[in-house]
């Protein structure tokens, strides 16, 4: 038999029905009987001849299998014809099935879920994000088309709709929008279109930026204070507001110019004004103070205008009268008439502000009854005096007297003559001794000790007049001195130093702390031992706050540790005298740190790319994680959580290295996604409230050779046939993808004199010169199968063809 055509071709798509008609094969034979009677059969040199039959009978080939074209798109066998005749004749004829791609796959996002961070000023046209989807089919069926569907109103983004690469489009505003929602859908370009199920979620959070300088509530300030304001006093809180958000927005306060003598200070994060020494309207009246708001971003901003704060200080009556002299002496006849001015007492006052208009007041009570002081200062005598009658002495002095003071004259009148006249003046009884004396010739009696009210707070005397006669008479009189309390005594804290371990989750409002002072001095006397507690520190001041009069301590803003782990400070008193004495005392305040803070990780999201034949143990990154807390409570240590179910990695967990464990196969998985956890070891331990994300890809590389589907592959062919004669095709596959995976085919061994060609696309073998079996019956070619990576590779073992000539009855008898 001969076959019309020795090469049969069909085109059919991949969804061609199972059992449909590919084509029909035709051969006829001369003879005649049964030497003319054909018959089809498939002649199986590989398994691509399973997927079609043939009618032994019609030659009709039909399909009976369903095709693939992703898998596999050409098929090539042989068909035989064979007459029944004695012997069999046949022939042999090849048929090369192509199919051809439908769309019969969806386009499917890998992966679904993209998150990425971008700086609000990035520029327009910047890269973001890209989607990828993959699509099964190929040619147009596989090209896809990328669109946004939701979460871009206002028009922010646009997607290059050919590569998923999301661009921006706009200028971002973290202060106006901080996080995009981003639904993608993909569809391919097939007929009909197909589009994914799914959409991709892309959520880009914008990253704010320092763009914005901060900028006070008002351009100007006055306040009003008083020179008598203790120091710590708070004057004034002035107010900025930043436009941005995080530390960007974070406002720290300076004393740029005007604060001279350092009177003020402002706490930099609250700005509150406060003072920080003691005012004096007669030194300086106003101050103008310049102010400065600075953000905490990188780099920092500074308020572009500046805010002036005019502090007006108020006189107060601060300081007492006081006399030009402590004592004034006169000595007065007992005769003197009423109204007659004895002695003019003089007080001046440092308030020069307020105005020196004094009163002026006798507080004995005895003496008042005899003597008048007008508003001048002008004491006169108001009632007659008689010597003989005055038994008693009666005055007050204070206690910071100096020794060798005079206090008193004492004055006996004798109305004898010559030394029965002369008067001698002697000190008989004291209630304490040693603290006056008397010049026994002029009756000045003066101090020879130091006074303290503290300890004596009266006194009283006895005292004789005696005259020189003989027998001498004598005369007496009773002193009595009342010490009055002088502010000599500071006040004195029981506890020169207190200690104190405080929690930083401690409630604001928690006493925490008291102090306590004693004075010295008289309490029932005046306001020289009354204590107010007071703290001097303005940073201090603003955590914690003391009761003046009880001097509980009390918390008034959080502490934290993380932001100091304690707190040194003085504590003062100062009592209520006219000269204010000042006592003080060490604080320390030592912050336990407790576990209230998580882990968090920066970034939150890792991309890696790492070649997928890399060696076990290479690192891949390292991800970081920050706890603000301190000690084990701040140790971060890091699990790997998910995405990691082939045990393909493994993460340090006290470094956040993550290392390969196992080899990677690009073949097997083109990308991982890792969830790693960070927790604290602190007790009970925190884990962070959002997970670190680590996207592995793994890029691909020519690591695998082409494989031969079989070893060995034999084939028989009539002498004459024509040249082009299609004889079989040889397959091979590689496990690698794209050009990896790409196989080339040719010839090493076996066709030296050129009698066959392979295709090196396709791997079909033809004929390329005439065979003639009286000069070779046999023929075996060595086919190389090379991929087409970088380097390519060879198949570790080549194919092997036997091509048996069949010898036909071409040559007549000579």
């Amino acid at each position: 038999p001969i076959f019309n055509q020795t090469l049969y071709s069909a085109i059919i798509p991949e969804d061609f029905t199972v059992g449909g008609t590919l084509l029909t094969v035709l051969a006829r034979d001369q003879d005649a009987a049964l030497n003319a009677r054909v018959t089809y059969s498939i002649v199986s040199f590989s398994t691509e001849s399973d997927y079609f039959v043939i009618d032994n009978i019609t030659g009709v080939v039909r399909s009976s299998k369903e095709f693939d074209y992703e898998t596999q798109r050409m098929y090539s066998f042989s068909v035989r014809a064979e007459d029944r005749g004695s012997p069999i004749r046949s022939a042999i004829a090849t048929i090369h099935v192509q199919i051809t791609d439908t769309n019969d796959n969806r386009p499917i996002f890998q992966p679904m879920e993209y998150e990425t961070r971008v700086s609000e000023n990035t520029p327009l046209g910047t890269i973001v994000a890209r989607v990828k989807a993959v699509d099964k089919d190929s040619t147009s069926n596989a090209d896809l088309i990328y669109s946004i569907q939701n979460g871009n109103n206002n028009g922010s983004f646009t997607i290059d709709n050919s590569t998923g690469e999301i661009m921006t489009r706009k200028e971002f505003d973290f202060e106006k929008t901080e996080r995009y929602n981003l639904t993608i859908s993909v569809s391919d370009t097939g007929v009909p279109a197909l589009s994914s199920l799914n959409f991709a979620n892309v959520v880009i959070i914008v990253v704010d930026e320092n763009d914005n300088p901060p900028e006070f509530a008002q351009k100007r300030y006055t306040a009003t204070v008083y020179e008598n304001f203790t120091v710590g006093t708070v004057v004034l809180r002035v107010t900025a507001h930043d436009k941005d958000s995080g530390p960007n927005a974070m406002l720290k306060y300076s004393i740029h110019s005007g604060n001279t003598d350092d009177a003020f200070v402002i706490i930099a994060d609250s700005g509150d004004i406060s003072l920080d020494k003691p005012l004096d309207k007669e030194t300086i009246e106003n101050y103008t103070l310049v102010l400065i708001v600075t953000d905490m971003g990188i780099p920092p901003l500074e308020s572009i205008k500046r805010m002036v704060v005019n502090v007006i200080v108020s006189g107060v009556n601060e300081h007492a009268p006081r006399f030009l002299n402590e004592f004034y002496n006169a000595s007065i006849p007992e005769n003197l008439p009423l109204g007659t001015s004895i002695v003019r007492v003089r007080a001046v006052e440092d308030d020069v502000s307020v105005g020196a208009r004094f009163i002026y007041v006798i507080k004995d009570a005895a003496s008042s009854k005899v003597f008048l002081v007008n508003q001048t200062g002008d004491i006169t005598l108001a009632r007659e005096l008689d010597y003989e009658t005055r038994r008693r002495y009666e005055f007050e002095m204070y206690e910071n007297v100096t020794s060798g003071t005079q206090v008193l004259t004492l004055f006996a009148h004798d109305r004898d003559e010559g030394i029965n006249g002369q008067v001698f003046y002697y000190i008989v009884t004291s209630s304490v001794k040693g603290v006056f004396t008397t010049n026994s010739t002029t009756g000045v009696v003066s101090l020879t000790a130091e006074l303290d009210r503290e300890s004596v707070y009266q006194y009283n005397m006895l005292v004789v007049a005696q005259d020189g006669g003989s027998p001498p008479r004598t005369a007496s009189a009773h002193v009595k001195v009342e010490v009055l309390d002088c502010n000599d005594n500071p006040p004195v804290f029981t506890t020169l130093y207190y200690t104190l371990q405080l929690s930083e989750a401690t409630s604001i409002g928690t006493r925490i702390l008291r102090v306590s002072a004693n004075d010295r001095d008289d309490k029932d006397e005046g306001v020289n031992a009354e204590i107010r507690y007071f703290l001097k520190d303005a940073i201090v001041s603003k955590k914690f706050s003391i009761n003046d009069t009880t001097g509980q301590i009390t918390i008034k803003q959080a502490v934290d540790y993380e932001e100091r782990s304690s707190y040194s400070f003085e504590v003062f008193a100062s009592d209520g005298g006219e000269a204010r004495l000042t006592g003080s005392s060490s604080v320390r305040i030592t912050i336990i740190d407790v576990n209230d803070n998580r882990p968090y990780f920066l970034p939150t999201r890792y991309y890696v790319q790492l070649v997928e034949n890399v060696a076990i143990g290479t690192p891949v990154t390292q991800v970081t994680a920050s706890d603000l807390d301190s000690s084990l409570n701040g140790k971060v240590l890091f699990s790997i959580l998910g995405g990691n179910s082939d045990g393909k990695f493994v993460i340090d967990q006290n470094t956040g290295v993550v290392t390969t464990n196992k080899s990677l196969d690009y073949e097997d998985v083109t990308e991982y996604t890792l969830v790693i956890q960070a927790t604290d070891c602190g007790d009970p331990p925190l884990n962070s409230s959002q997970p670190g994300m680590l996207h592995v890809s793994v890029v691909n590389i020519n690591d695998n050779s082409p494989v031969f589907s079989q070893k060995m592959y034999s084939a028989s062919i009539d002498e004459n046939t024509t040249v082009g004669h299609v004889i079989l095709r040889v397959t091979a596959s590689d496990l690698d993808s794209s050009l990896n995976g790409k196989v080339l085919f040719s010839i090493l061994e076996g066709n030296s004199d050129g009698k066959f060609v392979v295709d090196q696309n396709t791997g079909v073998v033809t004929t390329n010169k005439s065979l003639d079996y009286e000069d070779v019956t046999e023929y075996t070619l060595v086919i190389q199968a090379t991929d087409c990576g970088d380097p390519p590779l060879n198949s570790s073992q080549p194919g092997m063809l036997h091509v048996s000539v069949v010898n036909i009855n071409d040559n007549s008898p000579v």
